[in-house]
């Protein structure tokens, strides 16, 4: 019961710091990685919330989940994309607009920073895999598509989407695919290690996926 705690708690923190990851990404109008650009694009071209966009996104690859593996689906499958959606949704008002390159650059960086420590810290809860990353795992199980090669087609396919729904494509998202998976396995590790959880071997896939 105390294990089952404390991994609840590193699920909600690392929602929350993915929430914070994602606005402070996106505000900067330099973008975060191809998700949020899908994400964005949904936000604009449907006239709904950031939060809503994620919410509608999460939706439909849960469905997909739930039909080819439901093994991939926990607590966190809800859990965490909910707290993501609530925090962007109540911190991205008080974010301030940059006018300065270097400024918003650096508020980009260390949004996806941000991010890919929270999604380290979501993934060493093991509480479930969010439906985008359970959908990347579920199509590896079924089809025997490798991870790798499942993902870079999911983002590219985000990518296009987003783009195609009139988000722009900008900087964040090619800064993202270098930094967010070193990022997500160092934290990931650091988190397994720290609290001696099991799953440090059994889940290394996880550590270059975002949560």
């Amino acid at each position: 019961m105390k294990e089952l705690k404390i991994r609840l708690v590193l699920l909600i923190i690392g929602s929350i710091l993915m929430g914070i990851g994602v606005v402070l990404a996106t505000v900067t109008q330099m973008g975060a990685d191809s998700v949020a650009l899908l994400w964005e694009g949904v936000h604009i071209r449907f006239h709904i919330s950031l939060g809503m966009a994620n919410y509608v996104f999460t939706g439909f690859f849960l469905i997909l989940v739930l039909l080819i593996d439901r093994k991939q689906v926990g607590i966190g499958t809800i859990l965490s994309p909910l707290i993501q959606g609530m925090v962007m949704d109540m911190i991205i008002r008080f974010i301030p607009q940059f006018d300065s390159f270097f400024i918003r650059l650096s508020v980009m960086i260390i949004g996806i920073i941000i991010l890919a420590i929270g999604s380290g810290i979501s993934a060493a809860a093991n509480l479930g895999k969010s439906p985008y990353v359970g959908f990347t795992f579920a199509i590896n199980k079924r089809y025997n598509y490798s991870i790798t090669f499942s993902r870079v087609i999911l983002d590219a396919l985000c990518l296009i989407l987003g783009l195609l729904l009139g988000a722009r494509l900008s900087i964040g998202p090619i800064i993202s695919v270098f930094i967010i998976g070193p990022i997500t396995a160092l934290s990931f590790r650091k988190i397994s290690e720290i609290y001696n959880f099991k799953e440090l071997n059994a889940i290394e896939h996880d550590t270059t996926l975002r949560d």
